[in-house]
């Protein structure tokens, strides 16, 4: 999406992949609805809805309502707007924005998207400079209102509303664009019955996939539909994948569960597809990537292997290493076939996260996991210990999550619990007992001991995995145990 102020006196908005506005001749600019595009050629389309696209002049009175007012109207309200619109649509629908004169720009775009379920987490998609393509709407969508006349201000809504109810295909917008005409359609309903004589807010089914993940291949995803919402009666689900690196042989497991789940065989992006039925309409299709990534190298170094018939550590390059062993630790991995170590120990691979200090948060280049800082001091300092029960109780580590994300440390509100590989692959085995064995200019105030994981040890439900700092030990314990933690997301 682009935003245009041209010299004219006009102005152009390049939005939801099209133009809601053009310069026109005259004092005062023309606004005039241009149609959608054409679906771009490759693009799969979304499940559509299971309802007719409602259309016409008692549509339109709808759709303007839900984007100002965020509700159906009642069925006199119906009535009456549809006497309105059909007679001048224009002026009906600068009715209903003079009611919010006093508004912001900025604050009037936020709320008109978000009553039209255009929010960041539906419309999660960047462009190629890497910008939010929800952020630089809703800005667009602000200027716009700042640049016209307030009086122009439902005109504007009006041309967005007919916009986004044609954009179904649309890669970016269409699972937006089909769970706002399933909006329509309930709305609709709710309108044209004579027994509902006040306006009422009327969810649709509508999916959610939940937060992208960064995982190690081979490790088991768990992916997440529980914040979908159900318009009435019970949902079901349906999980694809819709797309995975080449060579991938993965398949979703429960892929008609709220919950369903995949294992990554091949290192790179998987994106899962949900689609939700209340069993009246079926919601947009809504997507959550999962990357997948290699584990580091152990830390292990070129010097520390072993010699036939020793246990004395000797170079990995000697006649005593290979003739035991030629596929030894430090003879393999990153830590040899990267010299730089610029960006942590050989084997390893970290980065900060913007300008967030390595107390706060660091980046693993190699996972693309985000891992939770040390402070010295404080409640998130390794000094501090929690159980492992998972409820939600005080000085548990599930309340720790919560505080977090509470917080939201760095800007983020989804850190977790890492699982017992993700936690082992910051282990340094190249540091001996009693460590800490990480690297410590990355991860500074690293207690040299035992971290929680979230892997449950399946041979007893009392007990879970832990990670050592200390000797790299990976090893089980009763879930009262209190040991530090590390988050990630």
């Amino acid at each position: 999406m682009t935003f245009y102020l041209p010299t004219c006196k006009g102005v152009a908005l390049v939005a939801m992949g099209m133009v809601l506005c053009s310069c026109g001749g005259g004092n005062e600019p023309s606004v005039s609805v241009l149609q959608a595009p054409a679906a771009q050629a490759g693009v799969v389309r979304p499940m559509m809805q299971a309802v007719p696209k409602i259309t016409g002049n008692v549509a339109t009175a709808i759709q303007v309502f839900q984007a100002f007012v965020g509700q159906a109207p009642s069925y006199s309200m119906l009535a009456a707007y549809t006497t309105q619109t059909t007679s001048n649509a224009p002026a009906f629908a600068a009715s209903v924005a003079s009611g919010y004169a006093r508004i912001s720009d900025a604050n009037l775009a936020l709320m008109v998207l978000n009553n039209l379920g255009i929010t960041a987490s539906s419309v999660p998609a960047v462009n190629a400079q890497g910008q939010s393509e929800y952020t630089l709407l809703l800005d667009a969508l602000g200027q716009m209102f700042a640049y016209y006349s307030p009086a122009m201000r439902g005109q504007i809504i009006l041309n967005a509303t007919g916009l986004l109810a044609n954009l179904e295909n649309d890669p970016t917008y269409g699972p937006v664009a089909i769970n706002y005409i399933n909006q329509t359609w309930v709305n609709f309903n709710y309108a044209t019955n004579v027994s509902n004589d006040s306006p009422a807010v009327l969810p649709v089914a509508t999916a959610n996939a939940g937060s992208g993940q960064s995982v190690l291949s081979g490790t088991s995803v768990a992916l997440d539909a529980s914040a979908s919402v159900a318009a009435g009666g019970t949902l079901t689900y349906a999980w694809t994948l819709a797309s995975k690196p080449d060579g991938s042989s993965a398949s979703l497991s429960n892929a008609s569960a709220v919950n369903a789940s995949f294992t990554p065989d091949q290192v790179g992006a998987y994106v899962a597809n949900l689609t939700v039925s209340d069993g009246t309409v079926t919601s947009g299709a809504a997507s959550v990537s999962v990357t997948a990534a290699l584990m580091h190298d152990s830390g292990v170094t070129a010097s520390q292997c072993y010699g036939s018939g020793s246990n004395t550590l000797v170079s990995c390059a000697g006649t005593a290493a290979l003739a035991l062993n030629s596929d030894q630790d430090g003879m393999i991995g990153r830590d040899v076939t990267s010299a730089s170590s610029s960006d942590g120990k050989l084997g390893f691979s970290f980065s900060a996260v913007g300008s967030y200090a390595s107390t706060e948060c660091v980046k693993d280049s190699l996972t693309g996991l985000v891992w939770e800082g040390k402070p010295t001091l404080g409640d998130r300092a390794s000094s501090n210990s929690y159980s492992n029960f998972g409820d939600g109780r005080s000085a548990d580590a599930s309340a720790y999550v919560t505080a977090v994300n509470t917080s939201k440390l760095c800007g983020y509100s989804n850190w977790r619990l890492p699982t017992r590989d993700e936690l082992q692959a910051l282990v340094d085995y190249s540091v001996a007992s009693p460590g800490p064995g990480v690297d410590t200019t990355w991860f500074p105030n690293t207690a040299a001991g035992s971290y929680w994981s979230a892997s449950a040890y399946l041979g007893s439900t009392a007990k879970a995995w832990y990670v050592s700092f200390a000797n790299g030990t990976v090893s089980s314990d009763t879930r009262s145990v209190k040991l530090p933690l590390r988050l990630v997301r």
